[in-house]
């Protein structure tokens, strides 16, 4: 399943004529007049704050981009895309676009704008619709809306900023069919987490006091991760899953300080959730996943038992954000770093490659070099590797044995369209 040298110089060299023949221009087709899989990317604006610059969304069908979406943003302004996803039903690729103003503190500015940002991949067809963001005032902070995921068929769910005034636990969940003529965001339902003490009010919340409790959501279920104990480093330590019902199911004590994401298994029956610690020494963080039953909400009979190690070698500078996933038959994957952190906090981290968990043991299926790699019903693989020659990050399509680059992006800022 690896790729070596000689694949990198055959992408290198296909690159080559495809842009001596295509003059770099990006031609947009529709989805049905290309050939490879679906693929979504983000890239962020690579000027700094104080300048003008673009970020940019692109859905491709193989190496053929399907839409390009461009947004400018002003100078002073953080701002750009996050992180792209598709509906459950793989008709829309989207993300959330938002801006603000630079403020007192680095993220902590006034007028906020946000909106959710979707390509119908059939058609190639853009639409936008703006997501309510508590912009702030004098009296009050800043409220984002949470990172918006997949909950079932065309329908987008995310979590709203709290009320203010709002009881302690509450957690308001928005949704969106993007199927929908002029979709309009509205509500799907408020959760009521149970309330903290007064003590563990005290403890600030780090960053999930900025980006929301959702975690991840699927198949009519989301995933909401809060902080209740008092230890600081903590960023949360409860875990609760909330059935399409309504019913609030509370998955354990699961304590992290970093990584905080849940993701599941493309038939729904599985829920990976995975989470970080800090390294005993050096600057790095270990990697850990808990697999629990989504029906149940009992940890997986058939996986180790959690949390445990997410690859044999945890430690992966760089590599800190969506590190695990599942392939489309339903098998557990992850990206391996070094046994050690590096003392020098500046020192890029050697990876090991992309394991696979088989039973209780973790098998590599990729060298080192390969960050992400989806492999898809009809052959083709999406790899996320090193691009040959430099230090960047690369999107290859492998089919019949050819790989084939794409775009260079970060490998946690692409999404692969789910097996119809």
């Amino acid at each position: 399943m690896g790729w070596g040298p000689r694949a990198c110089r055959t992408a290198a060299g296909l690159l080559l004529l495809v842009l001596a023949a295509g003059g770099c221009q990006e031609h947009e087709r529709s989805a049905s007049s290309a050939s490879g899989p679906l693929v979504a990317y983000t890239i962020a604006k690579s000027t700094p704050w104080f300048q003008p610059g673009d970020a940019t969304f692109v859905v491709t069908k193989g190496r053929t981009p399907v839409k390009t979406m461009t947004k400018h943003v002003e100078a002073s302004r953080f701002g750009g895309f996050g992180r792209p996803a598709f509906t459950a039903d793989g008709k829309y690729a989207f993300a959330q676009y938002a801006d603000e103003q630079v403020g007192r503190y680095p993220y902590d500015g006034g007028d906020i704008r946000t909106e959710l940002a979707w390509v119908d991949v059939a058609n190639g067809q853009t639409h936008e619709a703006a997501i309510p963001a508590q912009s702030r005032t004098s009296d009050q902070p800043p409220g984002r809306p949470g990172q918006p995921y997949a909950l079932h068929d065309s329908t987008v769910v995310w979590q709203a900023p709290t009320p203010p005034n709002a009881p302690d636990g509450q957690v308001l969940l928005m949704q969106l069919d993007l199927s929908e003529p002029n979709a309009v965001p509205s509500i799907l339902r408020t959760v009521q987490l149970p309330p903290r003490t007064p003590e563990q009010r005290a403890v600030p919340y780090r960053d999930m006091d900025f980006t929301g409790n959702v975690v991840g959501a699927g198949h009519g279920q989301v995933v909401i991760a809060k902080k209740y104990d008092s230890d600081p480093q903590t960023q949360s330590d409860r875990l609760f899953l909330v059935d399409a019902d309504a019913a609030v199911r509370d998955l354990g004590v699961l304590p992290t300080s970093e990584w905080v994401s849940a993701t599941f298994s493309p038939d729904g029956s599985r829920l990976a959730y995975e989470t970080g610690k800090y390294a005993k020494a050096g600057t790095c963080g270990a990697h850990q996943v808990s697999v629990f039953d989504s029906a149940t909400g009992r940890p997986a009979a058939d996986f180790p038992p959690a949390p445990f190690d997410a690859t044999p070698r945890p430690y992966f500078y760089g590599n800190s954000d969506a590190a695990v996933w599942w392939t489309s038959d339903g098998k557990l994957r992850a990206a391996a770093g070094v046994d050690k952190c590096p003392g020098n906090s500046s020192e890029i981290t050697p990876d090991d490659g992309v394991w696979e968990l088989h039973g209780l043991q973790w098998t590599q299926v990729d060298p080192a070099g390969t960050y992400r790699d989806y492999p898809l019903p009809s052959g083709d693989v999406v790899v996320m590797a090193k691009t040959a020659g430099s230090t960047d990050t690369g999107l290859f399509v492998r089919s019949s044995g050819q790989l084939v680059h794409v775009a260079d992006v970060k490998a946690a800022d692409v999404a692969v369209a789910p097996a119809p």
